[in-house]
């Protein structure tokens, strides 16, 4: 089983640490030339078991970190051994391990009770030598799974589920293989995976649906709904690693579906706006257009009144000057006039 080590670095420097650097022999590692060359990665310490380590199963590290609300929080803990760990770096932490001669990384879960919870689970079954994976049922477990069936029901929360690239949420590539990543299917494989029976379940609800519009019986569908709500329970509880999966899954869920609402809001706050002007003319303007138009609007009206004084009286002088029988055929007029420049 692979253990994981913690760094406040980036992937990029512990893989050419960890792969490059470490392999030099030790009289290359003191090298001027070639220890200027590499970034000195140093990873987290802590005591497990009264024992300092600086790797550990994937269990320790979640019952520490599910504990804080963020890594912010994770780092202020950490304040008191500021003289060993850079809580100040730019670098997010990570966890690595090592595979097949590469370094990879798995991610970290924050703010997460039932993970921290299952986590301390197993770290006890795993010093009693308990061989069985089987999680222990607890209502907080029963209501994290009550939660994933209404998120399947929600027709479109389940897309990212079913078909995360696909509207209504907007999220990249990267992030659709990454759900993928941690609900995985068996396709037609004999051990089903939780994102198998969630799926079956999705096109029972919308069977039943279809068939309740329609007023049919849906007593066999009731019958199979029931089935794979027990059979996904039971799946959930198989192993440690598919509870973990499944609640980072859920967070990122949360997390996309929060970002959209989010996009969702700036966009209607900065869209276009109904506007009307004095003469009730109504306009679709977004914030800095508005301001712009109400200011050219106040000259505009600065403007007019102007022009209107300078017509009155250059047409109280040409009466003056030419009185009733002016050359100027009365019917023209040449004053200027309030007009209305703004609109369709």
């Amino acid at each position: 089983m692979s253990k994981y080590s913690l760094w406040f670095d980036s992937l990029e420097n512990v893989q050419l640490y960890e792969m490059k650097f470490l392999n030099f022999p030790k009289k290359m590692q003191e090298d001027p030339i070639i220890f200027h060359r590499f970034k000195i990665c140093k990873c987290l310490q802590f005591q497990i078991d009264g024992q300092v380590r600086d790797k550990f199963f994937i269990e320790e590290i979640d019952s520490l970190l599910a504990g804080y609300k963020n890594e912010g929080d994770f780092r202020n803990a950490l304040r008191k051994y500021y003289k060993t760990y850079d809580i100040h770096a730019k670098e997010s932490l990570i966890a690595t391990y090592k595979m097949r001669d590469e370094i990879k990384q798995v991610e970290l879960v924050y703010d997460s009770q039932l993970l921290q919870k299952y986590a301390l689970l197993e770290r006890r079954r795993k010093k009693k030598s308990i061989k069985s994976r089987q999680l222990p049922k607890s209502e907080e477990l029963r209501l994290f799974y009550l939660s994933l069936l209404k998120f399947v029901e929600d027709e479109n929360k389940r897309e990212l589920l079913l078909h995360p690239l696909q509207l209504p949420y907007q999220i990249t590539l990267e992030e659709a293989q990454s759900l993928n990543h941690l609900l995985p299917s068996n396709g037609y494989k004999a051990a089903c995976t939780l994102r198998d029976v969630l799926e079956e379940y999705a096109y029972l609800i919308d069977l039943r649906k279809r068939k309740e519009e329609r007023f049919l019986s849906t007593s066999e569908e009731d019958a199979e709904i029931k089935q794979k709500k027990s059979l996904g329970y039971d799946v959930l509880c198989q192993n440690y690693t598919t509870l973990r999966k499944t609640i980072l899954f859920m967070k990122k869920c949360d997390d996309f579906i929060q970002r959209d609402k989010t996009h969702q809001e700036q966009i209607n706050s900065s869209q276009l706006k109904l506007f009307s002007n004095k003469e009730n003319e109504l306009y679709y303007l977004d914030d800095e257009l508005s301001k712009k138009v109400e200011e050219d609007l106040r000259l505009h009206e600065e403007y007019q009144e102007e022009l209107f004084e300078f017509s009155r009286d250059l047409d109280k002088k040409r009466k003056e000057k030419y009185g009733d029988g002016s050359i100027i055929d009365e019917t023209d007029d040449y004053s200027f006039k309030k007009v209305n420049r703004w609109t369709d």
